[in-house]
This record gives structure tokens, sequence and C-alpha cells, in this order.
């Protein structure tokens, strides 16, 4: 049986701080303390997990800092495409 993209999408992002993640992200790439800032209340644990939830491919290191990795996060394709749905 073929999977619903659109029961695929609800299942990733079918929590509700998942889908404040994906909303601050709209607006372009933030680093983590960025992201903790505009989900209010969201633990530093819980950001984490769902930031690797959604994958690798939301999360770009920055070269400048080589010794102390730093990264920001952005909408992959797919979570662009989910964006449309969410401004509504």
């Amino acid at each position: 049986m073929a999977v619903n993209p659109l029961a695929e999408a609800a299942g990733s992002v079918g929590d509700r701080w998942t889908l404040q993640v994906i909303a601050a992200l709209l607006d372009g790439p933030k680093r983590f303390n960025e992201l903790a800032e505009h989900v209010e209340g969201i633990a530093p644990t819980v950001l984490s997990q769902r930031l690797k939830h959604l994958g690798r491919r939301c999360r770009r290191r920055h070269p400048l800092h080589p010794a102390a990795p730093r990264f920001s996060y952005d909408l992959s394709a797919s979570g662009k495409e989910l964006a449309g749905a969410l401004r509504l």
C-alpha cells in the first residue's frame, strides 16, 4: 500500500514543539539559541530532540569555527513545501 504524503508529513510534525520549530524557521535559518528564543517554553533537550527528528538536512555547519563547531538550522525542501500549509 502506498504511503500518503500528507499522513507522512503529519507523522513527522505531529507534535506542538516540532510545528513551532518549523514555524520559527519560516523566516530563514537560525542558530540553536535563536530557535530557543523563538519557541517560547521549549526545554533545550526537547529542542535538540526535535531538531534531530527533523533530520540532518536542516543543519549547516559554520566553517568559521572548526575547533568549536557551530550550526544553523534551516528548512529542507520538504519543510519549505510544508511551510506553505502552515502559513495558511
